[in-house]
């Protein structure tokens, strides 16, 4: 049977610098690669060629055994090449159908695009991701997750025979991302091939039928997902056994007397979403864990505190004093700091370069927004944060997507706040570039630094958080006070299943303690 994709010695180079050399891989009919390898390894310029982004390489792309150039991802979607990308590319005034058949758009004889078929089109789509809302919304009200989803569909609508996803699974939570795998499958058995890209070890295991690493540019391994173990396929991505994360001290957790923050009766309401009746506290030297389903209210809630959404409470208590935060120099003046989870958008200048987005966040303290000439400590702060990179001038949007959020990380981090808001922090991270940050939080976490992390990712809260609040439609579910965690009850608290008996009104939380 001939192979639905091949490439063969597939190389590109930056410049001087060389980032494929001699890749070749096979995809047949009804297949799903796991492709993988550390940010930077040359996953997603090796995805790029195959679907028409950058034409100049070297090699030869086939596909059904006939070669193939594309000058244009037009031209390689033609050709049943379609790409859904880690960065989203949506028009955020635009609708959700609007988006979906952008480029695309149905019109009739008289060439008058055909709204009404579009957007039912577009709403059986998404009917089929399970993506509970109507065609028409605009992108901008959806969140991060939601336009994933979007991003998805768009790709579902078109005849695709390859199609490739970069980390579609980094902004969903468990039960999102098993609809999608089914989705997957459906699609698989009607014969289209996929390369998945993803740094998520145990989801791949699920869903994929062959593996391919890439190291430093290089093919490394490839052949049945089945033969290889999780520990196997990180030595290959990073050429070396991965250290565990230091085991964390419960001082700092178990003493009641160093609260940081202690947040009384939140409330808030932005059309249908709502935060009701939050109450909790942040210790110092402490990381807190918040997850829950999409719309759950994680996001809004961390807005709330960083004073990027209005709302009302009994009192916000931090560092022993009532505080405000109606605005983020109020949340900055007070030691708060906030990671975004959408760093391309909220984040980063991306055509600007790395010192400017470095001193992002002290703009408002300086006289213009030329950013003080300290390249010495920029860079010290980059390599702290092991940022690849070849220059302090280069553009951010030049980095791939781990290292673009190992910066943001690095340029908050370097104001010492007391208590820092991440809202998925590991987004697109690889499992290396994941430990690392793990190891320094830790170290932040002892020097009595605070952190709330918000996270679909189940993992990664009961491998890093001291406690974890379950939010679900915007209320506290469930308190899990204790490690170990169970990821399913976690998983369960998400989509409402607690014991409503023991669910005080008003408090709007459980504790649950495991032993």
């Amino acid at each position: 049977m001939s192979a639905r994709l091949r490439l063969e010695n597939i190389e590109k180079s930056f410049a001087k610098q060389k980032v494929l050399e001699g890749v070749s891989l096979q995809l047949e009919a009804g297949q799903v690669l796991a492709l993988m390898g550390e940010n930077g390894a040359g996953k997603s310029t090796l995805m790029n060629i195959s679907c028409g982004v950058y034409q100049e390489y070297q090699g030869q792309i086939y596909i059904d055994d006939s070669p193939h150039t594309f000058d244009s991802p037009k031209s390689a979607e033609t050709a049943g090449v379609i790409m859904v990308h880690q960065e989203l590319n949506l028009l955020p005034e635009l609708s959700v159908a609007e988006n979906i058949f952008l480029g695309n758009e149905e019109k009739n004889k008289l060439g008058l695009i055909q709204h009404a078929s579009m957007a039912n089109k577009a709403q059986s789509v998404l009917d089929q991701l399970g993506l509970n809302l109507p065609a028409s919304t605009a992108v901008k009200e959806l969140n991060i997750g939601q336009q994933q989803l979007v991003e998805i569909a768009r790709a579902l609508l078109r005849d695709a025979k390859i199609l490739v996803l970069d980390e579609p699974s980094a902004a969903l939570s468990d039960q999102e991302t098993q609809h999608l795998f089914t989705i997957l499958r459906r699609l698989t058995k009607e014969g289209v091939s996929i390369i998945y890209i993803s740094h998520r070890l145990d989801e791949l295991s699920q869903i994929a039928d062959q593996l391919a690493v890439l190291r430093n540019g290089s093919l490394v391994a490839k052949g049945p997902m089945q033969g290889y173990s999780a520990n196997e396929v990180i030595k290959l991505m990073i050429g070396e056994e991965l250290a565990d994360v230091p085991r964390r001290s419960k001082k700092c957790a178990d003493n009641p007397s160093l609260k940081l923050l202690e947040i009384k009766d939140l409330n808030g309401h932005w059309g249908k979403r709502t935060l009701k009746g939050i109450n909790f506290d942040v210790k110092e030297g402490e990381i807190l864990g918040l997850t829950g389903l999409l719309g759950s209210g994680c996001g809004e809630l961390l807005e709330c505190l960083f004073g990027l959404r209005d709302f009302n409470s009994e009192g916000l208590v931090f560092d022993g004093q009532t505080i405000t935060t109606s605005s983020p120099r109020d949340a900055i003046a007070q030691g708060l700091a906030y990671i975004s989870d959408d760093r391309k958008h909220d984040s980063l200048v991306l055509n600007r370069n790395l010192l400017f987005n470095l001193g992002l966040p002290t703009l408002a303290q300086q006289n213009s927004l030329l950013i003080a000439d300290d390249t010495e400590k920029q860079s010290e702060l980059l390599q702290q944060w092991t940022v690849k990179y070849q220059s302090t001038e280069q553009s951010a949007g030049s980095l791939s997507g781990g290292n673009q959020q190992k910066l943001v990380i690095a340029r908050w981090l370097a104001l010492k706040p007391k208590l820092v808001l991440m809202n998925e922090p590991t987004r697109g991270v690889d499992v290396a570039a994941k430990a690392e940050i793990y190891r320094l939080l830790e170290a932040l976490k002892q020097s009595g630094m605070s952190f709330i992390v918000a996270s679909t990712d189940l993992p990664e809260l009961c491998r890093l958080c001291d406690r974890v609040l379950v939010l679900h439609e915007g209320s506290i579910a469930q308190h899990f006070k204790q490690r170990p965690f169970s990821q399913n009850k976690i998983l369960s608290a998400a989509q409402g299943h607690y014991d409503r008996q023991n669910h005080h009104s008003g408090n709007h939380h459980l504790e649950e303690t495991f032993k």
